[in-house]
């Protein structure tokens, strides 16, 4: 009776788990309008983090009291994002060779240049990162970042993915995979070590961001922000200067390049 009991419990849990993912994707298409099953599980990976962080290296087991201590769990947590988008780019560039870059806040991507004053650059998308969570009980066990990368895949004749890519189709040739997963694998286990005193990732994250620097439209809902995208601020949100001259802080949108400023 009591494993009855406790099965019963279990699905219970997971069951709400499932209803807060539901909530959670609800909510994005709600105030972005963008039906994006990324961006939930990046949100939810982001909580479970913070999670791991409190309950595992900071000792923390019941509510918060301390902000500080808050600001130090939100802090580690955007870390982690941070991570899960720069080691790929990193990774790809030691085996490749190919400058890759990041689409706020953490599509890998490719800019390609221009080929004649008629045409535009183009930032084509080589991957996209999702997430999984497991709880046991009142027990947090882990959170697996999932990331997808267009290795050896040819999307010409795709014309319903035009902004696809491949390293495959970059070079000119097959990659090996399993090279690209060890580099990628070194480098998120190299700054993951380090990472409550890595300085420089904040900085290395944001220099890949392909956005920056560049003329911008900003759609969440029946919004849209038009202006420059300055920089980042310390959680990370995009700054837009705006042809008002007001800066805006934008959490989460649809970003991309404004037609004609490219």
């Amino acid at each position: 009776m009591s494993y009855f009991l406790q099965q019963l419990i279990n699905g219970l849990q997971l069951g709400f788990v499932y209803a807060l993912i539901a909530l959670g994707y609800t909510m994005i298409y709600g105030i972005v309008r963008l039906i994006n099953f990324a961006h939930g599980d990046v949100f939810m990976v982001g909580a479970f983090v913070s999670m791991y962080f409190l309950t595992t290296p900071l000792g923390q087991t019941g509510p918060i009291s301390d902000p500080a201590l808050l600001v130090v769990v939100l802090v580690l947590a955007f870390a982690v994002t941070m991570l899960a988008g720069l080691a790929p780019a990193e990774a790809i560039e030691q085996v490749t060779g190919l400058r890759v870059g990041l689409k706020w806040p953490n599509d890998v991507v490719i800019e390609q240049a221009a080929r004649s004053k008629r045409q535009e650059a183009k930032t084509l998308k080589l991957g996209g990162i999702l997430s999984e969570a497991s709880i046991a009980g009142e027990a947090f066990e882990f959170a697996v970042v999932g990331l997808g990368l267009n290795i050896n895949v040819d999307f010409r004749g795709r014309a319903d993915l035009p902004e696809a890519t491949s390293l495959m189709m970059e070079l000119g040739h097959e990659v090996d995979r399993l090279a690209i997963l060890r580099a990628l694998v070194e480098r998120f286990a190299a700054r993951y070590a380090v990472i409550e005193r890595d300085g420089q990732l904040p900085a290395d994250w944001s220099a890949r961001l392909t956005t920056l620097g560049r003329q911008v439209v900003a759609r969440r809902g029946d919004e849209s922000i038009v202006g420059l995208a300055e920089g980042v601020d310390e959680s990370g949100a995009l700054l837009i200067r705006t042809d008002d001259g007001a800066l805006r802080r934008v959490d989460a949108a649809d970003v991309t390049l404004r037609s004609g400023y490219c």
